[in-house]
């Protein structure tokens, strides 16, 4: 057998759940996956089921990626998701340029959404699926080890301010 899929993985499951899933439903134990969606991530997760379509899934991993997310300004958690207990809520907000003495406008979160366009280092969270020394981050996070993530390149090419209503924003 030789597929590649695009599988809708809900909120909940790992990755590696869905692998599980499908190899006790077909049998197949050469089953890999493009890229790791955190338990928390809904989306679709590319998975390569037989030993031709899992040799494709590095070429599917350098594709362009888009995202849907939803942010609450202000907040805090103890895991930088909505999972954790919110640990502080700040407001008036301050950014890393300005202090805004009110609710931001519209207006003014776009432009500091422009700010996030082009090539950036990115330090993933302790709490994410980025793997450290071969076992995800958020596990070790999660027994209470002390991580230090190594920023990581990321290119953003374009954000869309889907909705705002203050604290809450769409992407």
């Amino acid at each position: 057998m030789s597929a590649l899929l695009a599988i809708n993985k809900p909120v909940g499951p790992t990755s590696h759940d869905v692998l599980q899933t499908l190899r006790r439903i077909t049998g197949e134990k050469r089953i890999g996956h493009a890229g790791t969606l955190d338990p928390l991530a809904s989306g679709v997760l590319v998975v390569g089921i037989g030993r031709d379509a899992t040799k494709q899934l590095d070429e599917a991993v350098q594709k362009e990626k888009e995202y849907l997310a939803t942010i609450t300004l202000g907040e805090t958690s103890t895991t930088d998701d909505a999972e954790g207990l919110i640990t502080k809520y700040q407001s008036p907000i301050t950014n890393h340029q300005l202090p805004i003495t009110k609710q931001p406008t519209k207006k003014e979160v776009a432009v500091v959404l422009k700010e996030f366009i082009g090539s950036i280092k990115q330090v993933p969270p302790p709490y994410s699926a980025v793997k450290i020394r071969g076992q995800e981050a958020y596990k070790r996070a999660r027994r209470g080890e002390k991580l230090n993530m190594p920023p990581r390149d990321v290119d953003i090419f374009s954000i869309e301010l889907i909705s705002y209503d203050y604290p809450t924003l769409v992407l």
